[in-house]
């Protein structure tokens, strides 16, 4: 979705093991992307985060 231009449409509730969330200390803390044209925006920094039951399922195996 981000190579597409398409990083709007991405939220926490998206994957089943990672999840994408913002990641900024504030809402003022911007970055570059592009988007569906190929323009220069700009966005919140995104974190990719794994998500917690999977995380706990491999601790479980441990």
């Amino acid at each position: 979705m981000i190579v597409m231009g398409k990083i709007a449409e991405i939220n926490a509730g998206i994957g089943q093991y990672l999840q994408v969330r913002p990641k900024a200390a504030n809402s003022q803390s911007l970055g570059y992307t592009f988007d569906e044209e190929g323009n220069k925006t700009l966005t919140l920094p995104r974190g990719f985060y794994l998500r917690s039951r999977f995380t706990s399922s491999i601790l479980k195996q441990v």
